[in-house]
Order: C-alpha cells, then structure tokens, then sequence
C-alpha cells in the first residue's frame, strides 16, 4: 500500500464534523481507500496538504510516473 499522511487529520476532521462537511469528508475517506487500493507500493499520498492559500484534498506522487492533484467534489455513490 501507499505511504499516507494527513489520514489522522482527516479522521478527525470527520469527528468534528456535521451535515455536508461530514458526508463531504466521507466521501474522501472512500476516495482515498480507493486510491491506496488502486496506486503502486511506492506511491504517497498527502492529505490536505497546504499549498499557499489552497488546501486540495490530495496530492499523489508517483516516483518516476507522475503526480496528481486530487479534489472530491460533490461525492456520493
């Protein structure tokens, strides 16, 4: 699986949240359990990582391939 950070912050922002913000926040817990099920061992992921005054969701580095900016927007399966 891929390295994670940010996923503790996350979990607790899904604690403290309510209405939109909370299923908002579910909807990138899913996400990113798909991403950790779908990306190579050597991927990371990064959550909420502050860039400037933006906050993506994720960031996803793929040594050697690529990287990613991810942000779930109007999430529901």
């Amino acid at each position: 699986m891929p390295i994670v950070y940010g996923r503790d912050l996350l979990t607790e922002n899904l604690r403290q949240a309510t209405g939109k913000d909370k299923k908002g926040i579910q909807g990138e817990l899913q996400i990113l359990q798909q991403l950790e099920q779908l990306l190579p061992i050597e991927a990371t992921i990064i959550a909420k990582p502050a860039i400037g005054v933006l906050e993506p969701d994720f960031i996803v580095i793929v040594p050697n391939e690529a990287f990613f900016i991810v942000e779930v927007k109007n999430f529901t399966l």
